[in-house]
C-alpha cells in the first residue's frame, strides 16, 4: 500500500489562523483513505510507517489516530494494525425532529418521512441502530437545537449519520468537528457545503395556479398559512402572490389570511380560515391550500356549510404522498413524495460515510400535479 500521498502531504506548524498539527493530520489521513480508495476493512499501513511519512511525532500521529477512532473512521486491532471501519454497517443513525411535529395534530409528513427512513434504513443498514432524538419543545429552532444531545460524548462516538429536519446551529459544528456528516431535510437557508434534501417548490406558486387558471378561475384565496416561524409566511406569501400577480389573477388580503402564533398548523387552523373567507360579501373562485393538515379542516368546513367543490369553489391543495382527505371527491393537489426524498438522503449519507466525493449536496426532489375533482380542468 503506497503512502506517497501522505509523504506529498504539506502539515504546518500551528500558529494563528491555523488547524493544529494534530488536526491537520486528522485531515491528511482521512484525505488518503479516501484518495487511495482504501476499502472498508483493510489494513492501514503500519504507525512507524505513517510517521517516517508523515515527518511527524509519534505524539501528533498517534493523537491524530486516537481522532479517527472517536470518529469511528479507524480501529485498532491488538496484535493486528490499524483498521478502516465498515461504518455504513456500524454504529447510529439519528433522525432529529420536534416533538410536537410527530403528534396526531401535526402534519403526517414527519410520521410519513420517520417511517419511511427506518424502512430503508432496516433494508440498506441492517446493522445500524436507529434512533430518533426529539429534544425539548421550545419557541425557537436554535433553542430546541439546544436541548438535543447529540454532542453528548457517549452519544457522539456511536453516531455515524444524523437526519435533521431542523438546522442544528452549535450541534451542528460539533458533529461536523467528529466527522459526523448530517443531511437537512426541508428547504432552508444552507450554506454550500452543507448537505440538503428538500422539495422543489421554486415554481410551486405556478404549479398550484396552472389547474386554476384551466378551470377559468378569475380570483385566487390562499389558505393554510400561520406564522409557525417568521419565515414561514414569507416562504409562501411572496412566492403565491408574484404568481397571482403574473396571471393576472385577482386576490384580496383577506383572501391570504396568516394565522399568528400558532405552534403547528393544525386542521382548526384551516377550518377557521374557510368559515372566515366564506363570510365575506365577495369570494374568491379558486382556492390554494399550502398545508394539507390544514385543508383537512378547509374539508370540513366546506362539507359543513354545502360548498360544493369544484362548482362553487375550485381547489388545489399541497399534499404529501400518502395522506389521505376526508372527502368524497378525489383532490386536485401538488403531491410529494417524503420516500423519494428520504431515498436520496440516505444514499447521501451512505456516500459520505464511503468517503466517497459528493459533488451534489444540495438535492431538490420535484412534486407532481395530480389532477382530482375540485378543480374543472
Amino acid at each position: 500500500m503506497t503512502t506517497d500521498i501522505l509523504a506529498k502531504s504539506k502539515i504546518f506548524k500551528s500558529s494563528r489562523g491555523e488547524l493544529p498539527r494534530y488536526k491537520q493530520t486528522v485531515q491528511v489521513l482521512k484525505n488518503y483513505i479516501r484518495e487511495s480508495d482504501i476499502k472498508p476493512n483493510s489494513k492501514l499501513p503500519p504507525l512507524r510507517e505513517l510517521i517516517k511519512s508523515l515527518n511527524l511525532s509519534n505524539t501528533t500521529v498517534n493523537r491524530a489516530l486516537e481522532h479517527l477512532e472517536r470518529e469511528g473512521i479507524i480501529e485498532r486491532q491488538h496484535g493486528r494494525g490499524l483498521f478502516v471501519v465498515d461504518r455504513i454497517k456500524t454504529g447510529e443513525l439519528a433522525i432529529v425532529v420536534q416533538p410536537q411535529l410527530l403528534s396526531p395534530t401535526a402534519s403526517p409528513y414527519y410520521s410519513l418521512a420517520c417511517n419511511a427512513l427506518s424502512s430503508m434504513i432496516n433494508v440498506n443498514c441492517p446493522l445500524m441502530d436507529l434512533r430518533v432524538h426529539v429534544g425539548k419543545p421550545a419557541e425557537s429552532e436554535a433553542e430546541f437545537a439546544d436541548t438535543l444531545d447529540l454532542a453528548n460524548p457517549e452519544v457522539i462516538t456511536r453516531l455515524r449519520g444524523v437526519f435533521t429536519f431542523h438546522p442544528l446551529f452549535d450541534q451542528g459544528r460539533k458533529l461536523e468537528e467528529h466527522g459526523v456528516p448530517v443531511v437537512l431535510m426541508r428547504k432552508k437557508a444552507c450554506a454550500p457545503d452543507e448537505c440538503m434534501v428538500a422539495f422543489d417548490d421554486s415554481d410551486s406558486g405556478l404549479q398550484y395556479l396552472r389547474p386554476l387558471i384551466q378551470g377559468n378561475c378569475k380570483s385566487i384565496a390562499v389558505l393554510g398559512m400561520a406564522s409557525v416561524d417568521s419565515s414561514l409566511s414569507a416562504h409562501w406569501h411572496v412566492p403565491m402572490l408574484e404568481a397571482i400577480r403574473q396571471h393576472d389573477l385577482q386576490t384580496k388580503p383577506e383572501w391570504m389570511p396568516i394565522t399568528p402564533n400558532v405552534p403547528h398548523i393544525t386542521a382548526k387552523t384551516g377550518y377557521d380560515q374557510f368559515m372566515q373567507l366564506w363570510k365575506l360579501p365577495q369570494k374568491p373562485d379558486g382556492i390554494v391550500v399550502t398545508d394539507d393538515v390544514a385543508c383537512r379542516g378547509i374539508l370540513q368546513a366546506c362539507l359543513q356549510l354545502g360548498v360544493d367543490l369544484p362548482n362553487d369553489v375550485q381547489l388545489v391543495s399541497h399534499s404529501n404522498k400518502g395522506v389521505e382527505f376526508p372527502y368524497h371527491k378525489p383532490l386536485t393537489r401538488l403531491e410529494f413524495d417524503p420516500q423519494e426524498q428520504v431515498k436520496h438522503a440516505l444514499e447521501l449519507i451512505v456516500d459520505m460515510l464511503g468517503n466517497k466525493t459528493i459533488t451534489e449536496k444540495h438535492v431538490l426532489v420535484p412534486g407532481k400535479l395530480i389532477s382530482g375533482n375540485t378543480t374543472k380542468s
